[in-house]
């Protein structure tokens, strides 16, 4: 079965049909997506290693997300950000989905705080690629590529 745990998924409006057909099922919640009115969220209650061969699928057909998922058995909760030409992954996250940056007794982890820095830079360019879809009945386009 797998080590399953739960994801959050925002996506571009237009490719909810293409993720579903990805993933192999729909996801058991859709919803708005509090960082654009281009994109939706998708939860998943139940998935292998929070979803991350899809995601890899995902960013292989070049579909912007924003992704965050629950620990597992032998994995800490992450936050992903593709934006449909660079991806970060920040694999220990809070409770609230924020990046987490390791300090020792010996400072601060730089490795840490460079991917959380990368992190939200990634993100931000997520969320204008959202914003830069344009939905024309089922399809998506980016502006000026229709």
């Amino acid at each position: 079965m797998g080590d399953r745990t739960w994801l959050q998924l925002d996506v571009p409006k237009g490719n909810v049909a293409a993720v579903h057909d990805l993933f192999g099922y729909e996801a058991e919640e859709i919803d708005e997506s509090p960082y654009s009115k281009n994109a939706k969220r998708l939860e998943y209650s139940e998935i292998n290693y929070g979803g991350y061969s899809e995601l890899e699928n995902l960013a292989a057909l070049g579909i912007p997300f924003l992704a965050y998922s629950g620990d597992g058995g032998s994995y800490d909760s992450s936050i992903s950000a593709f934006d449909g030409f660079d991806r970060i992954d920040a694999i220990t996250t809070s409770h609230s989905g924020q990046p987490m940056i390791e300090v020792s007794e010996h400072g601060i982890e730089s490795k840490t705080l460079k991917n959380a820095i990368e992190y939200f830079a990634v993100k931000e360019r997520t969320i204008e690629a959202f914003n830069n879809y344009q939905i024309i009945g089922d399809q998506s386009c980016e502006k000026g590529k229709a």
